[in-house]
């Protein structure tokens, strides 16, 4: 079968999922994720340009980690969040608004101020 060519973007996605699992790798994410949740594997998201990791931390917010400076920048908290979000997702149109919902079935939208 031969080798079909792949597109700049293709290419350029590529480079950036290297580059996200080297950052993720360096700043130690997966084991202190798994830490935090115990024997589930908890994972961080990336935001929408690849600038900053969101990581659920244990007083029932979130970590902004910059990618840049490798440490927490900010910490997202909810007067409604009841228990530690799990997962989270960012809107794929909405820039700033992040979702995130707990074992509780509890839904928590943070938006910029």
């Amino acid at each position: 079968m031969a080798s079909q060519k792949l597109t700049q973007y293709e290419l350029k996605r590529l480079e950036n999922i290297k580059r996200n699992a080297e950052t993720m790798a360096a700043l130690n994410i997966h084991s202190k994720a798994a830490a935090l949740a115990g024997t589930k594997r908890q994972r961080g998201i990336w935001g929408w340009d690849d600038s900053y990791i969101f990581i659920a931390n244990m007083k029932k917010g979130v970590r902004v980690i910059s990618a840049t400076q490798k440490r927490t920048i900010r910490t997202l908290q909810s007067p409604q969040g009841s228990s530690i979000p799990y997962r989270f997702d960012t809107h794929p149109y909405e820039v700033g608004l992040l979702a995130g919902a707990t074992l509780r079935s509890h839904v928590c939208l943070w938006t910029p101020s």
